[in-house]
């Protein structure tokens, strides 16, 4: 069972707090309400019940319950899962949550049965074989709790090392821990005793333990090996090795007791431990990261955002799930309002993701083909064309993609970018688009990737930062409005490459432009900082409108603003530069923000792997 180390928890916690919104909710005038949910998340760990009937996996997003086929069964939403077991009777589920408190659920409906009102801070749970006990790792140390009123019935303290996974054996009667100075502690749970430790002279982390089905063998993961142990003497008889695997993250044995399979790079892998001779092996994609064995026979795997199943005697794929993803770092309505693009952020294999806004479905999955995914937080530069046929986003390896939404497919590329969070905006025509730069703009066309024309600019004085952040076509597509880094505001005539004026917004509490839009009858240019007459440059009124991520919608009436880190969502009158409503984007920080292309939802994507979209309430209520 894969876990975060104490400091990185203790780090989230904090973050958490700070993820509130920092501005005051002032008495609603207007209020919005969650409609739809979009995305899984990503999975992190998870188990089969003991008749390998269902498998629970958590992460992100909530606790999915599946069928072995992989339906659904239920999903319980409201916790960034850490760690997750399902009662082997299958009436419970005991998780811990990025909060660090401990919760057991009834698995029917998901209601929370008892959470520990205590100061400890529950990294680790596992359930007992009879399922009237629930074992936990916190910083308080080891304890096992009364499964059905969360009463202490035992303690252990490890001195040497911190908790990593935990296992109970078969007949209820030991506890294996394992720690990060590579090192697996056997205890007796009734003295609370050390039976046993266990230590392969290798001094890398232990990431995960597992008791064999028959209580014979402890199976232990550090590094790129697996070590097999006697339960009788205790000592190792196997050690399994991977080269082509860094780290072993998740391990577990086969009904049988007679295979311990790990999940490797690009394949979950079995060896016989009689041997020691590899016997299964099923290829992925990327490196698994959650492998688990049903006593039904069957093997589930969870590597980058999909979820299979397979029959592990003939290494035949059974099912595949791939509504579980990555954190989506940017969002685009289509034009007609029914669907909504994501992009995934990650290293590599990042994926662009369409769903079905009314369904709530995906509806594809863009592969990238072996390019890298974008990397990064923040908004990511996707944008639907006006047309709705293409998709333009740009890609870690600093590179443009273009692709052709009948088919999903990439149909161009655009090279050579400067950095990976580089603008782009469409023109009216959907002809072109525009890619920001320093001190410059690429005029693309859509069809052939090729770049037609270079719009360069003069930085304006005290305008300290000349990078392009953001790109606003007039509705006529005759200007373009760029927006720097460093507070600048420049129009340029996209016909002649002229600068028609530049102008310096950089006041307020706001700082940089982070929005940039034009009124629709195309006289107004507006920012956070200002409204500018589109024509002279001249600032109509001043702004001061918070945030790192925001959008306008299309009436340029209503600006969104999410802070940087920030859970919170602040809906701003652009007429008066005042708050008329805010709310909570999601569980965790807001990573993009846009308006339908009506005006009349609000989609949020969200460090936990989903994007939520709103829309405004008949009728506010306090």
């Amino acid at each position: 069972m894969r876990r975060h180390s104490p400091r990185f928890l203790t780090l989230l916690s904090i973050v958490s707090i700070l993820l509130l919104p920092k501005a005051p909710i002032q008495a609603q005038s207007i209020a919005y309400q969650e409609i739809q949910r979009l995305g899984r998340g990503t999975v992190l760990l998870g188990g089969w019940r003991s008749d390998g009937k269902v498998l629970a996996v958590g992460g992100t997003a909530g606790i999915y319950l599946y069928t072995p086929s992989l339906q659904d069964i239920a999903h319980y939403d409201g916790d960034n899962i850490f760690a997750l077991a399902l009662s082997p009777d299958g009436t419970r589920l005991a998780s811990t949550n990025s909060e660090g408190e401990l919760k057991i659920r009834d698995a029917s409906s998901g209601n929370i049965l008892w959470s520990p009102q205590t100061d400890d801070y529950y990294q680790d749970v596992a359930w007992s074989s009879d399922s009237r006990r629930v074992a936990t790792a916190g910083q308080g140390g080891f304890r096992v709790l009364d499964a059905t009123n969360g009463q202490e019935l035992a303690i252990f303290n490890q001195n040497d090392g911190q908790a990593n996974d935990m296992a109970w054996s078969p007949d209820g009667t030991q506890l294996a821990t394992a720690n990060d100075k590579g090192i697996v502690h056997i205890w007796d749970v009734a003295s609370g005793q050390t039976v046993a430790i266990l230590n392969d002279a290798v001094a890398h982390s232990v990431t995960s333990v597992a008791w064999s089905p028959d209580g014979h063998h402890i199976a232990s993961a550090t590094g790129n090996q697996v070590g097999v142990w006697d339960t009788t003497s205790y000592q190792l008889v196997r050690q399994l090795t991977d080269a082509n695997t860094e780290r072993i993250v998740t391990i577990a044995w086969n009904p049988a007791s007679t295979q311990v399979v790990a999940g490797l790079n690009g394949k979950a892998q079995s060896w016989d431990i009689a041997t020691g001779q590899p016997q299964i092996t099923v290829n992925t994609t990327g490196i698994v990261s959650l492998v688990v064995w049903s006593s039904q026979n069957i093997l589930a795997t969870f590597e980058g955002d999909i979820l299979h199943t397979w029959n592990p005697t003939t290494s035949q794929l059974l099912a595949t799930v791939v509504e579980h993803n990555r954190v989506i770092s940017g969002i685009s309505w289509s034009p007609d309002g029914t669907r909504i693009a994501g992009d995934e952020v990650q290293n590599t294999f990042g994926n662009l993701r369409i769903w079905d806004v009314s369904t709530g479905n995906l509806v594809a999955v863009a592969e990238r083909a072996g390019q890298n995914g974008v990397q990064g937080r923040g908004s990511a530069p996707l944008k639907w064309s006006p047309d709705g046929a293409r998709l333009v986003s740009t890609i870690v390896d600093k590179t443009a993609g273009i692709w052709d939404i009948t088919n999903y497919k990439l149909q161009n590329t655009v090279d050579d970018f400067a950095s990976i969070s580089q603008p782009v905006a469409w023109k009216p025509d959907s002809r072109l688009f525009a890619i920001g730069a320093v001190t410059s703009v690429d005029i693309v066309d859509a069809t052939t990737g090729q770049v037609q024309t270079t719009l360069a600019f003069t930085p304006k004085d005290g305008d300290l930062d000349a990078s392009a952040n953001i790109l606003a076509w007039s509705p006529d597509g005759s200007r373009l409005a760029v927006a720097t880094n460093g507070g600048g505001i420049y129009l340029i005539d996209a016909t002649t490459g002229q600068l028609i004026y530049s102008q310096i917004v950089n006041y307020g509490r706001g700082g940089e432009p982070y929005a940039v839009f034009w009124s629709p009858d195309g006289s107004q240019l507006i920012t956070n900082q200002a409204v500018l007459d589109a024509q002279t440059g001249q600032v109509i009124r001043q702004l001061d409108i918070v945030g790192h991520i925001m959008t306008v919608n299309r009436s340029a009436i209503l600006l969104a603003s999410a802070e940087d880190r920030g859970a919170g969502i602040s809906i701003y009158d652009l007429a008066t530069g005042n708050v008329l409503t805010s709310f909570l984007g999601g569980s965790r920080a807001v990573t993009a923000l846009d308006w339908s292309p009506d005006g009349s939802k609000l989609a949020a994507s969200n460090e936990d792997g989903t994007i939520h979209i709103f829309a405004r309430r008949t009728s506010a209520h306090p």
